[in-house]
């Protein structure tokens, strides 16, 4: 069945409504890059031109969604908004900017390297393509946390999130070292060097686009804190140890 879209034009008029739409959408975006990335890997050992055709496909839908979802967002910001709607509208905007830019680094930068290493019978050593596939692990499993923070909107989830964000890129140059130091060893691996480097680059790019969501979140919750410590009620004091209230779901 053809793909029904939450952006209603019948509800533009109301602001939290259509950025609701807007926001089924975006996570919509994230599920397909979500799926895109679940079966990459698999490319790389054993091509599959039906799982390509697949990834293919949904960086098509990606790129469609995208672009309405943008064109919903700018009619929708020549309403007359509050500021913390035009935040929330310019955040959906560069949130849907963020999964687009990893539904290509899947399916253009990853498909193709997985296309080569078939077309030429390539193969990564033992050690890289173990570091290889740990560190898509890792990428996947925050893509998922990434949806999570995005239908929730639940602070502690968009603060583990943003730590995962350090965390891969400590974890990328711990395997860039390595695989430096697995090249002076075995001059062999010279022909895969390139392609491992420029897959860990690309995993790290997606993992970094998705976890964008977690960043007005936390941003938001930073100024609610800073304005209670400015500001705290009479006769009360605020606790460190009190749990932040969450940021209101985005759906």
């Amino acid at each position: 069945p053809a793909r029904i879209s939450a952006l209603d034009e019948t509800v533009i008029d109301d602001p939290d409504r259509a950025m609701g739409c807007a926001t089924r959408e975006v996570l919509r975006m994230g599920e397909s890059v979500h799926a895109m990335l679940v079966p990459i890997m698999g490319l790389y050992r054993d091509w599959d031109a039906e799982t390509a055709a697949f990834i293919d496909e949904s960086e098509d839908e990606v790129d469609r969604t995208h672009f309405e979802t943008k064109l919903y967002v700018a009619r929708l910001q020549q309403r007359q908004l509050s500021p913390a709607q035009s935040r929330r509208a310019m955040d959906i905007a560069t949130f849907a900017n963020h999964m687009e830019d990893a539904a290509d680094q899947i399916s253009t930068q990853m498909k193709d390297i997985a296309k080569r290493v078939h077309a030429e019978r390539l193969r990564f050593s033992e050690d890289g393509w173990r570091d290889l596939n740990e560190f898509h692990d890792c990428v996947l499993s925050n893509t998922q946390l990434a949806l999570n923070v995005l239908l929730t909107g639940d602070v502690e989830a968009a603060r583990q999130l943003l730590e995962e964000k350090v965390r891969i890129r400590e974890l990328e140059q711990k395997m860039q070292i390595r695989h430096l130091a697995r090249l002076r060893e075995s001059p062999a691996s010279i022909e895969t060097s390139n392609l491992h480097q420029e897959t860990l680059r690309a995993l790290k790019h997606v993992n970094s686009a998705v976890s964008f969501v977690a960043s007005p979140i936390v941003e938001d919750a930073g100024a609610l804190l800073s304005s209670r410590l400015a500001d705290p009620p009479r006769g009360k004091r605020y606790r460190p140890s009190a749990p932040l209230a969450s940021s209101p779901p985005m759906l």
